[in-house]
């Protein structure tokens, strides 16, 4: 999501391969149009920055990248939950202030799934205070481990005693217990089914820890890696046309067309909003755009 939200500013394709549906893309359409609204046209639109704070010795502290920075303002894409961002927030902010010099710094949470913006302006010494009492803690030999929901951001999962522990009481608690860990077994039983659902939500995070740390490591007793070719393409297609000695309509004939950059090629030619660019396109091009299948995405009640 993140990947195509970027690309959206940029008139590329995305760093991934997306499967999206469409109306994660239609939402992340009404996230980039609240940016372009909110924006400071005095300033640029920078995308996916690398923002850093570093102390009174030039040591890296922390590091975050900014979704957009525009100025003295942050936009952070969140496409799940409406979560406690504040000490995200204020930490983006602080190193966006010791880096520019700014006072304060707008911040605008951008909830994807509920269409809604989250604006809140914070001050230079309201971030220090949160990032400091931050540092403090995670600092601190003696601070608790204390598992929680942003337990698949942290560097120190797979060693946390904390993390273990809480994952070996669910394996062991009797309530996920299920009679056949069979796929074929589970199906039949829709209460059965439903155990294994929150079980492996809850193991998720280890087992992306895993994944995460087995990248770190050249040998594993049993695997072996195998190198894969990046994906191939054309970053520019009229270049690529004109040395292709192929007729114009066989060449166009093997290329694919971003709609995201052909909404922006409208918008630039002929001076209209982007939501005119979409319904133009839907008007003259609707029989020869492609729309992958829609698929379902199980949410809790």
């Amino acid at each position: 999501m993140h990947s195509v939200f970027a690309s959206l500013f940029e008139d590329r394709l995305p760093l991934f391969d997306s499967s999206i549906s469409e109306d994660d893309l239609e939402s992340l359409k009404w996230a980039k149009e609240q940016v372009d609204t909110l924006s400071l046209s005095e300033h640029p639109l920078e995308i996916e920055t690398r923002l850093t704070y570093s102390d009174a010795k030039l040591k890296e502290v922390y590091f975050g990248t900014g979704d957009v920075v525009n100025g003295p303002q942050l936009f952070d894409l969140k496409t799940g939950e409406q979560h406690g961002y504040w000490p995200q927030m204020a930490g983006y902010a602080l190193a966006l202030m010791d880096e520019k010099g700014y006072k304060s710094v707008d911040t605008h949470l951008l909830y994807t799934r509920y269409r809604k913006v989250y604006t809140r302006t914070i001050e230079k010494k309201q971030a220090e205070a949160v990032i400091n009492d931050i540092i403090v803690r995670a600092e601190d030999p003696g601070a608790p481990e204390t598992p929680n929901e942003y337990c698949g951001w942290c560097s120190r999962r797979l060693e946390c005693t904390a993390l273990r522990d809480r994952a070996n009481a669910i394996v062991a608690d009797q309530d996920w217990t299920l009679e056949s860990y069979r796929i074929e077994d589970i199906s039949k039983n829709s209460d059965e089914l439903s155990k294994a659902v929150n079980l492996s939500r809850l193991m998720k995070k280890w087992v992306a820890a895993v994944e995460d740390e087995m990248k770190n490591h050249e040998e594993i007793p049993g695997y072996k890696w195998r190198e894969v070719k990046g994906r191939r393409s054309i970053k520019d297609a009229l270049a690529a046309s004109k040395r292709s000695d192929l007729p114009i309509e066989a060449f166009l004939r093997a290329c694919s067309t971003s709609v995201t950059a052909l909404e922006k090629a409208y918008r630039e030619e002929l001076g209209i909003t982007p939501r005119e660019a979409r319904e133009l396109i839907e008007v003259k091009l609707s029989e020869v755009i492609h729309e992958t299948k829609p698929y379902k995405k199980l949410e809790q009640k």
